[in-house]
């Protein structure tokens, strides 16, 4: 194998590299996105559960009583 031959194969193994470094920085924006609809959907259809109104309601009252003792 000659010198041109070397850098060519060379070339597209560097290539293929990229390609996959490109794929996979793509993968960890759509990830991320992704994590980010299920918990909009999240809040949407299961509000009031964890983190809805009742919730920060109690939050409120408890930061208040705290503040009171002081």
């Amino acid at each position: 194998m000659d010198e041109q031959e070397r850098y060519a194969r060379a070339r597209r193994r560097v290539e293929e590299i990229r390609g996959f470094y490109e794929h996979l920085a793509l993968y960890w924006v759509t990830f991320f996105w992704g994590i980010g609809v299920v918990l909009h959907g999240f809040g949407v259809y299961v509000e009031g559960r964890i983190f809805g109104r009742a919730w920060e309601e109690r939050k409120i009252r408890e930061i208040m009583e705290r503040e009171e003792r002081r």
